[in-house]
Formats: structure tokens, C-alpha cells, sequence
């Protein structure tokens, strides 16, 4: 029977890094995590800490903003000026470019991202539905999903 060798915590340097594959905490702002759909990472069992790499960090942040954008269109979570930052860097865009494909004055975004504004519905809504189309490019199967996500929004309000 083969065993894993030790892999030993270097932030510790007592505890053990072990294989994990379950949803991971991304932080988007001091104050708030979302948990991404289930990613590969290492864990020390005794003090916490966490790697992770590359794609798999990719992969976390986008499942995260992805399920973060879905509780806005269900109302279930507001966005606020920190998401929409973060939500910008997922999708390559500028809070210039933000605004004006909003059709927002030019310092609107600057605004919510400063002072971390929470964004009311229904604007919170539309914002959500603009990240949401923007993650679902070239994404086929993502975006069936935001299609049911946003008629099933629309029919409880109707």
C-alpha cells in the first residue's frame, strides 16, 4: 500500500498540507467571502492555511462571482461597490468602460467602488445581468443556465 509522503506547512511549519476538493471562501472584500463551486487545494490541518494555483484559482473566483451574481438575480444578496470591482476583474473591463456600457455617469462606478455602496434593485438587477452575459461569452452551457436564472427572476416578479 503506497502512503502519501508529508507535505509539510511552510506558514506553520507544524502542521500538514492535505489534498482538498471542496468549495473555497474567495474574498471579495475585507468584510465578505463567497464560496466558489468546488476547486483543488491544499490545506494545513493545523493552522489553516491555504494554497492554491493558477487555474484553480481562476476557476474559484469565477464560480464564486458566478454564484454571488446569481443571488443578487434572486434577491437573495445585494451587490456592493467591492463585488463590482472584483466582478470587473473577472471580466477584463474598466470602470470606465463599465459606465458607459451601463449608460452611467462617468463616475457612478467610481462612486460605488469607493465608498463600497450597496446597489439598490432594480439597478442592482441590471448590473448583475450585464456580469452575468459578460461571464457567459463563448460559455454555452453557462449561459442556458443564466437564461432559466433570469426567466425564473422575471416570473416571480410578474
Amino acid at each position: 500500500m503506497k502512503t502519501n509522503p508529508r507535505v509539510p506547512c511552510l506558514a506553520c511549519e507544524t502542521g500538514s498540507l492535505h489534498a482538498k476538493f471542496e468549495s473555497y471562501p474567495v474574498r471579495i472584500s475585507e468584510h465578505q467571502t463567497i464560496p466558489s463551486d468546488p476547486v483543488r487545494f491544499m490545506k494545513c490541518d493545523n493552522c489553516g492555511d491555504i494554497i492554491i494555483h493558477g487555474e484553480e484559482s481562476k476557476r474559484a473566483d469565477f464560480s464564486a462571482g458566478k454564484n454571488l451574481l446569481k443571488a443578487v438575480v434572486r434577491q437573495e444578496e445585494s451587490l456592493n461597490g467591492r463585488a463590482v470591482a472584483f466582478l470587473r476583474s473577472l471580466v477584463s473591463i474598466s470602470a470606465k468602460e463599465l459606465s458607459l456600457r451601463l449608460r452611467l455617469d462617468a463616475t457612478t462606478v467610481s462612486q460605488w467602488e469607493g465608498r463600497n455602496t450597496v446597489i439598490q434593485h432594480p439597478t442592482g438587477f441590471a448590473v448583475a445581468v450585464f456580469f452575468l452575459r459578460e461571464m457567459a461569452k463563448n460559455k454555452d452551457e453557462f449561459l442556458k443556465e443564466i437564461e432559466e436564472l433570469i426567466l425564473n427572476a422575471f416570473s416571480k416578479v410578474a
